[in-house]
């Protein structure tokens, strides 16, 4: 089974990155050419899965040859006529999507973290499953958001803002990102990250509290998105709830907290960190404040919380030594993995 394939081929990369990130040190042509030709085999992966592994990619065939009535971003519209022109086979737009997605994240990882092999084992237990290889355009968008956020942790506010309003033409949510321009990287204090550590907590209470997004948000064109999220909910294509105790979810949690608390030990070597953690603690805000309306939760906190592929490697400098810290985050990978396909069942293996 081609499906099976795929996640046996995937497994084994998981495995050997795996491994090898315990040679991540110093950037030498070794680390530069195993870093190269993991993300080569990411990109074979998703460029060429079969059509039907996810739940998105038999719809993109629909999109591909027109047949919706959704607005799509002029992006997608372009990259499918192109691909038609030289190709006609929708294959071609998994492929260019793929590529860009890819090209970005890892570009983002060399700009972002130390850990770069660390980095792509965290990616492919959850991200890489969401995006790369379901949802290609949030991909990108994400992709452009992370090589951002890179520019914005050394205060190149506009370079931002071009990332982020270029991460809008290839979806619609990332509409929210340049909002984040004046976010900083300067270091956090302990009444700073109390604050961080409470916005996740705030969330819980809004969700548990009734909050409703559509009458909190007086903007005409806002309220007619989520009327159609709402719309979504009440049919039955969205889901009837969310689950605020997503296990994947309190998993990246608890690690978000473990960083804050030892924020001052890594903060020496994480110069980028307390920015990678506010934006996190946005993702997860999203995740339940919006959880009234399922769709719109999962898309703000997945866009947000692609963060976690360059903030959960340092987690590895927690720890002593430093091999043991690199471990738990591979146990961390792994279990986002499997929940991810077994228990979310982002591929369908059956």
């Amino acid at each position: 089974d081609s499906n099976m394939i795929f996640f046996g081929l995937l497994l084994l990369l998981f495995a050997a990155t795996s491994a090898l990130c315990f040679f991540d040190g110093e950037k030498t042509r070794t680390v530069w050419c195993t870093f190269a030709a993991v993300a080569t085999l990411l990109f074979l992966l998703a460029a060429f899965r079969p059509i039907g592994l996810d739940q998105d990619s038999e719809n993109y065939v629909q999109y591909y040859y027109g047949n919706t009535e959704q607005i799509l971003e002029f992006t997608f519209t372009a990259i499918s006529a192109l691909v038609s022109f030289f190709a006609d086979s929708p294959r071609g737009m998994f492929v260019v999507y793929a590529l860009l997605g890819i090209l970005l994240h890892t570009w983002a990882v060399t700009r972002s973290t130390p850990f770069w092999l660390l980095a792509l084992v965290v990616w492919m237990g959850n991200f890489y499953l969401y995006q790369e290889v379901t949802q290609i355009r949030v991909a990108v968008a994400a992709g452009l958001f992370l090589v951002g956020l890179s520019y914005l942790a050394k205060g190149e506010k506009r370079t931002y803002l071009l990332f982020s309003l270029a991460a809008a033409c290839f979806h619609y949510s990332a509409f929210v990102l340049p909002l984040l321009t004046f976010f900083g990287s300067r270091p956090l204090t302990l009444r700073g990250r109390l604050v961080i550590g409470a916005i996740p907590l705030l969330g819980y209470l809004l969700f548990f509290g009734g909050f409703d997004p559509i009458a909190s948000l007086p903007i005409p064109w806002i309220q007619e998105k989520l009327w159609i999220y709402e719309r979504l909910r009440d049919s039955g294509m969205a889901g009837d709830a969310i689950n605020v105790f997503n296990i994947v979810y309190v998993m990246r949690l608890l690690v978000f907290y473990l960083l804050l608390w030892k924020y001052d030990v890594i903060k020496e070597q994480a110069p980028n960190l307390s920015l990678l953690l506010k934006v996190f603690a946005i993702s997860y805000f999203c995740f339940t404040a919006l959880g009234a309306l399922p769709v719109m939760a999962f898309r703000y906190a997945e866009l947000f919380g692609v963060v976690e592929i360059v903030m959960v490697p340092y987690l590895a400098l927690t720890m002593k030594p430093e091999a043991f810290g690199k471990s738990l985050v591979i146990v961390f990978a792994f279990g986002c993995m499997m929940l991810n396909v077994f228990y979310n069942e982002l591929l369908k293996l059956s």
